[in-house]
């Protein structure tokens, strides 16, 4: 035996104290396929997927958020960051959110204006709700604050289908934008398909004769497109 040899069965135990330290901190090293690695659960806990069954609701690939634990860590949701997510997340390549959408907000019955009626508190009578200043015509109201509309554009047919109210990704879809939004607001879905994706409507096909999502009638000039409302 050499005297290296024999001065290895003394060393060993510091050689393997050093593999595992020289592990530790390259989470690349110790990251495991599925994020099961214990580094990776202390990250799922920072965005609020740490349980099993939390992470089993979001049918998508959950290491991919692994990427954006920091950004999902802090309260602020900007355009960018919910279009990266779901970029990243499903495999898009073009993804766009346009805010500030148009939409009608239905009035409560006891919130709606009625001329002589006042509000009552702590037994006192207010000021009415038929004033000059707080008078409201009808049951809705405009609102330009509370919806937004998020754009997956240049999909193939294949991909379009998916995400159709009858696809395999639209579920998966709608709770992933639920689960990275602070505040659940108001929100359609606008699917475009790439050119040259638009097949010919064949009756008796379930895929090409959705009226209203596949039932294109000839050759469109423009990129077809449809817009679902996900949450009003």
């Amino acid at each position: 035996m050499r005297l290296g040899d024999f001065l290895d069965m003394f060393s060993h135990r510091l050689t393997q104290f050093v593999w595992h330290i020289w592990r530790k901190y390259r989470y690349h090293i110790s990251f495991r396929n599925g994020g099961v690695d214990a580094f990776s659960q202390r990250m799922y806990s920072l965005v609020g997927l740490g349980h099993r069954q939390l992470r089993d609701k979001l049918a998508i690939n959950h290491s991919k958020m692994l990427a954006y634990s920091g950004i999902l860590a802090n309260p602020g949701r900007s355009p960018e960051i919910i279009c990266g997510l779901v970029s990243h997340c499903f495999d898009l390549s073009e993804v766009t959110l346009q805010n500030w959408q148009r939409r009608k907000v239905d009035i409560e019955p006891d919130q709606q204006n009625s001329l002589g009626s006042y509000s009552l508190k702590n037994g006192e009578k207010l000021a009415g709700r038929s004033v000059l200043g707080n008078f409201v015509l009808g049951t809705r109201v405009p609102d330009l604050s509370g919806k937004f509309q998020l754009s997956i554009t240049s999909l193939t047919r294949k991909q379009f289908l998916s995400f159709l109210p009858s696809g395999e990704n639209f579920l998966p879809l709608t709770m992933f934008v639920s689960f990275i939004l602070r505040d659940q607001l108001a929100w359609d879905l606008h699917l475009g398909l790439a050119p040259e994706q638009v097949g010919a409507m064949r009756l008796g096909d379930n895929k090409s004769a959705l009226l209203g999502w596949t039932s294109f009638l000839g050759t469109p000039e423009e990129r077809p497109s449809v817009t679902i409302r996900v949450r009003s």
